[in-house]
């Protein structure tokens, strides 16, 4: 469990995520509008959403999760790691997942959190790396010990997930629960692991407009460069067709590192933007998608 000051970020501050955002906040306002005209029952059971993010890998899908829990009705966040769903002992994984599961449902708010009108606190859990844990078993060809533990694992994620978790009859009030997965490659994820996730969204890598915005605010925050709009059109913006954000940040971040120990021997700071993008930084064979 995280604290919402650690975890807490502004769709604003994610360059590229007007449609995820456009999507999430369609589907609350359809929530309020078909689901909070009346104040729900306080005996209702808890209830269960999924959200899967999926696309290449450094397009921002943690960074959304987290704009995601900043929401005022997410009472926690919970991040799991994939390793601990993997099995040391038989059954030790589907343990470990059902026990996130309790323990989303049963957490207790802390002081940072206010109480929303009709509604129970929800807990968001970010399942990053869905595939490792809730791979397709059958993609292995044939039936193998690590397929027989995924198989447990998503039974265990589909009972607890199909709206009617264990404990729900209790006298014990459950907090609501949003599963937020991300992963590179959905297919690998099992069929009926898929279904439960009722709202898929793709991050791609961003456009050419998005990559001006993020090279701009890389450039003039992150590296402390101030850079004209001429130049990111005509030299930045095209030679970083198809990167994603992680590989555009790393690639001006190598391109400064060579810059103070090679080209300009530490004093760097009279120099254009033009000459940056002549040095090897630029050039480098890892970046050189286009």
């Amino acid at each position: 469990r995280q604290s919402r000051a650690k975890y807490e970020m502004s769709w604003d501050s994610i360059i590229g995520s007007d449609h995820v955002r456009a999507t999430i906040e369609r589907k609350q306002k359809i929530e309020k509008i078909y689901g909070g005209q009346t104040p729900r029952d306080p005996h209702a059971g808890p209830t269960c959403e999924g959200i899967l993010l999926y696309g290449p890998p450094g397009t921002g899908k943690t960074s959304l999760a987290r704009a995601i829990a900043s929401d005022p009705s997410t009472m926690a966040f919970l991040t799991p790691p994939a390793a601990l769903f993997a099995d040391m002992y038989q059954g030790e994984g589907e343990k470990m997942l059902a026990a996130c599961f309790r323990a989303g449902r049963t957490l207790t708010p802390d002081d940072e959190y206010e109480p929303q009108e009709h509604n129970n606190g929800r807990v968001v859990i970010f399942l990053d790396e869905a595939d490792g844990i809730l791979g397709d078993p059958s993609r292995g060809g044939g039936v193998t010990k690590a397929s027989e533990t995924t198989m447990r694992r998503i039974g265990t994620f589909l009972t607890e997930t199909d709206g009617v978790p264990p404990g729900a009859g209790s006298s014990e009030r459950m907090n609501d629960i949003l599963v937020v997965a991300a992963t590179n490659r959905p297919g690998d994820l099992a069929g009926n692991v898929l279904r439960r996730f009722e709202t898929q969204i793709e991050v791609p890598v961003p456009s050419p407009d998005n990559r001006q915005r993020l090279i701009e605010f890389l450039l003039q925050t992150k590296f402390l460069h101030r850079v004209s709009d001429s130049f990111i059109v005509e030299t930045l913006v095209p030679r970083t067709s198809g990167y994603s954000n992680a590989a555009i940040s790393k690639l001006l971040s190598d391109t400064v590192k060579v810059m103070f120990d090679h080209t300009f021997n530490g004093d760097f700071t009279q120099y254009s933007l033009w000459e940056v993008a002549k040095c090897d930084g630029m050039r480098s064979k890892p970046y050189d998608l286009v």
